[in-house]
């Protein structure tokens, strides 16, 4: 399954999520845990965006990556990650963010400016 956003970025992406649920299975060991399941949202939301017909939400997707990286950070910072796991996430949604951005700068304006008419209707 590979989207318009370049070559293997949804099936990263979808790694990426898996890698997020093993790492987030050890923030439950008390109960419930928001940033857990923040952090399994939004690698969701990362891989589901790209995965949509025609990748029509990268932008959407970059947002996700991005707002991802905060989630980590806190997730270090808690020390619920270790630096190397946190790292590794890290760079990997950082990949995504940088392929989706030079993606989005490749299209024409115009192009950009229909993609968001259409999504209006």
């Amino acid at each position: 399954m590979k989207t318009s956003a370049g070559s293997g970025i949804t099936e990263a992406s979808y790694d990426l999520a898996l890698q997020v649920f093993r790492l987030t299975q050890k923030f439950f060991r008390d109960g419930p845990d928001v940033l857990a399941d923040e952090l399994r949202q939004t690698a969701l939301r990362v891989a589901g965006h790209l995965g949509e017909e025609g990748g029509r939400h990268r932008d959407e997707a970059r947002g996700a990556a991005a707002r991802m990286e905060a989630l980590l950070i806190a997730a270090r910072d808690l020390e619920y990650l270790s630096p190397e796991d946190f790292q590794r996430i890290r760079a990997g949604y950082r990949e995504i963010a940088a392929r989706l951005q030079l993606s989005s700068s490749r299209r024409a304006p115009w192009a950009r400016q229909g993609e968001a008419e259409a999504d209006e209707q």
